[in-house]
């Protein structure tokens, strides 16, 4: 066995230690005690099974606890699987690498069984029979978690039900808007990837960072990863829409005495928000699962914007690239069983039309974004040409012209630009016919 082997092994209960929440998930959808070589590893992970299923936290408190009496020195194991354990990012990485030498290893030990047999026998039929059932088995060890049957789908849902029950807070996270949460049927469903297109200017990059805020406000883990603007930048929007001051004021003029106050006063409340930004501007799908997975309890990921991200991997067009990243995007979402609310432009179409609200198909480069969305909301402004800031509130439509989960319709916000500001405008909601 290679030690390279033996250290993945290590990195895969190093990483639950590390981030159970992130990382258990994945390991559990991948591995089954009998694919680890190292008894130890093996018992441990056996008993993270079964902490799960009891509902008891993991942690090496717990485990050393439950399990000090049956190892000697687990004390140090646990911290020296904890200690090898570079990043508990790549723990889908470590786990495949040990399910892969697990099954190879179960296919050696199927070719030697057969082997052995065909020494023995006259009848070639009977080895053949035998080595097709024990090939099939470990096929099928190999695929099951990938496949489930209809009992266990009943079962599945019937756990769901009785969570949802019992926390319904934990299925979706609110956005803070009660009219766009009732939109939405209650908020952002977990593991959901939801779209806010716009023309530039519009209010995406605001709707997005107030929705941002108003979870962190809540105590919600949120990561914001802008793109295109600087850390200043966003912090400056984020204080506007708080203070009423505007944004061109707190990025570039003097301020006088009482909007330092403000800006002083506002900065302190929003200093305990945990709501975390990028500090460098490129990133691909991968870097931000890596960034994403480093938050912890995230409860939302924020992306402006999806033009922005950088494809893992060159295509031949940039239609192709942003097709591969929508669909990242959305495993990405039922890997961290998190909503992704990811922003978006739209084509000059929209502008050219006789009817300038937007519609799915303005959506820009790729059409794989309407499929992989489970909601999709469209802003419209028509006053977005008027060169004086929004000090009034423009009227600023949120069209809901996709929900997976719910119904689809329109809510109106009046959008206050120059402080980076959108505020409901109340019982003003229309269903889609």
């Amino acid at each position: 066995m290679n030690s390279e082997y033996l250290t993945a092994e290590h990195n895969v209960i190093g990483s639950i230690l590390i981030s159970a929440e992130a990382c258990f998930p994945i390991a559990q959808s991948i591995l089954k005690p009998d694919d680890f070589t190292v008894e130890i590893n093996s018992a441990v992970y056996a008993e993270m099974l079964r902490m799960n299923r009891d509902g008891i936290s993991i942690d090496p408190v717990t485990i050393l606890a439950r399990l000090g009496g049956t190892f000697s020195g687990i004390r140090e194991y646990l911290m020296g699987c904890m200690e090898v354990t570079v990043t508990a990012t790549n723990i889908e990485a470590y786990a495949q690498a040990v399910k892969n030498e697990s099954m190879l290893r179960k296919i050696q030990e199927i070719a030697l069984s057969v082997y052995e047999q065909a020494k023995d026998t006259e009848d070639y039929t009977d080895v053949i029979g035998q080595a097709a059932d024990e090939f099939a088995k470990l096929q099928e060890s190999g695929t099951n978690n990938a496949l489930v049957s209809s009992e266990e789908a009943m079962t599945e849902f019937t756990e769901y039900r009785s969570q949802f029950d019992a926390h319904p807070e934990k299925m979706f996270v609110r956005t803070g808007f009660e009219n766009l949460d009732d939109l939405l049927g209650s908020g952002l469903v977990n593991s959901g990837l939801y779209i806010i297109a716009a023309r530039p200017g519009v209010g995406k990059t605001t709707l997005a960072l107030n929705i941002a805020d108003n979870m962190a406000e809540h105590g919600l883990p949120v990561l914001f990863i802008s793109l295109e603007m600087s850390t200043q930048q966003i912090t400056a929007k984020r204080i506007a829409s708080r203070t009423g001051l505007s944004y061109e004021l707190l990025m570039l003029k003097q301020m006088d005495e009482r909007d330092y106050d403000k800006m002083a006063e506002a900065s302190a409340k929003m200093a305990r928000f945990p709501l975390t930004v990028n500090r460098k501007p490129g990133a691909s799908v991968r870097q931000i699962e890596s960034m994403a997975r480093s938050i912890k309890g995230i409860r939302c990921l924020v992306i402006d914007y999806l033009g922005l991200i950088r494809a893992d991997k060159r295509a031949k067009s940039r239609y192709e690239e942003i097709t591969e990243i929508s669909g990242n995007l959305k495993s990405l979402a039922l890997k961290l069983g998190i909503p992704i609310l990811c922003l978006a432009q739209l084509n000059r179409e929209t502008e050219r039309e006789k009817d300038s609200r937007p519609k799915m198909y303005h959506l820009r480069d790729s059409g794989a974004i309407e499929q992989d969305a489970d909601g999709i909301m469209l802003l419209h402004r028509a006053q977005r040409d008027v060169e004086e800031p929004a000090w009034q509130g423009d009227e600023c439509e949120c069209i809901l012209t996709k929900n997976r989960h719910g119904d689809t319709g329109i809510t109106k916000f009046s959008f206050f630009g120059a402080q980076s500001k959108l505020v409901p405008i109340r019982d003003d909601k229309r269903r889609f016919e």
